[in-house]
């Protein structure tokens, strides 16, 4: 095979792999296998985890700051075990669940209970165990004291439910809707991806072509895959999106090597002979005479 179309092959799987990682749907909501909810769970807690490495604490105190940190990393620790609890009352569809029947702490029961509040805990496994955290800080008994731990670990009610994972009869978060900011950040990226990538395949075809759409779409595909990477975290359509500029962003970036590459003039092999003016250029291609591939060197004065 021919460099060329090596190159090509390797573009084209390159961009088949990331049209595929980035077209793959999560699995649907109507499976319920105790693998894949583990893996929702988990991938929802990452989203988290996210949020609140990503938020503003200068407001905060010292004291608060260190306790979110602790709250943080034993969130890490509660994700990575992988085992969360199950709400047998509501069969068939998810439902929030603070502690199940087994003794099992869903993720806010579990970071109250490490504190050593499990007085809170028990509060709300007795009287609303299937409430929603924003509903927990609304209620006149669970409310205050809720609240009053909140302060303390230096959470807001906000990012409190963004832990609690979400549910089909639930509002979605913001963290699943594509913000203005990171709209326009891809559909710009996603514009001069798509424009390089034209210009790129072009002149890999012609094997000539300026550099630039090169160089700039080697840029701007790894901003794009560095801007749907930070995005992949979230859930919904944030996170689609986030797939689909990183399979565009890869696109580019193959584009643009296979451009350069192509592009490349070939050596030279003339060569003058010393001491003169002869100039000696050797030549490769097919003799008719012989039936076959023939070599030749040509002079000129």
């Amino acid at each position: 095979m021919s460099p060329r179309g090596a190159l090509l092959r390797i573009a084209s799987l390159l961009l088949v792999f990331a049209a595929g990682s980035g077209l793959a749907e999560a699995p649907p909501i109507a499976e319920h296998s105790a693998k894949s909810e583990v893996a929702r769970v988990q991938r929802h807690l990452r989203g988290a985890e996210a949020l609140l490495a990503s938020a503003k604490t200068h407001g905060m105190s010292e004291t608060q700051r260190a306790a979110r940190r602790i709250h943080m990393e034993r969130l890490a620790a509660y994700r990575a075990a992988g085992r969360f609890p199950h709400n047998h009352e509501v069969p068939g569809r998810r439902a929030p669940c603070f502690v199940d029947k087994h003794g099992t702490q869903c993720a806010m029961a579990y970071l109250i209970a490490r504190s050593g509040r499990t007085d809170i805990v028990d509060l709300v496994a007795r009287t609303r165990n299937y409430a929603t955290v924003v509903e927990l800080a609304a209620d006149e008994v669970v409310g205050p004291a809720l609240l009053a731990w909140l302060e303390d670990a230096g959470l807001s009610v906000e990012e409190a439910q963004r832990v609690q994972p979400t549910y089909p009869y639930q509002f979605p978060h913001p963290e699943r809707r594509i913000t203005g900011q990171f709209a326009s950040a891809s559909g710009s990226l996603g514009l001069v991806n798509l424009v390089t990538l034209g210009m790129n395949a072009g002149s890999a075809v012609r094997h000539r072509g300026p550099r630039w759409p090169a160089i700039l779409g080697l840029a701007s595909g790894a901003a794009s895959i560095g801007l749907g990477a930070a995005n992949t975290n979230y859930e919904g359509e944030r996170r689609t999106l986030g797939f689909v500029d990183i399979a565009l962003g890869s696109a580019s970036i193959a584009a643009s090597a296979w451009s350069m590459i192509a592009s490349r003039p070939a050596p030279s092999l003339d060569f003058r002979l010393p001491g003169s003016d002869v100039l000696l250029r050797p030549s490769v291609g097919m003799n008719l005479r012989l039936g076959g591939p023939g070599a030749a060197i040509r002079g000129t004065f």
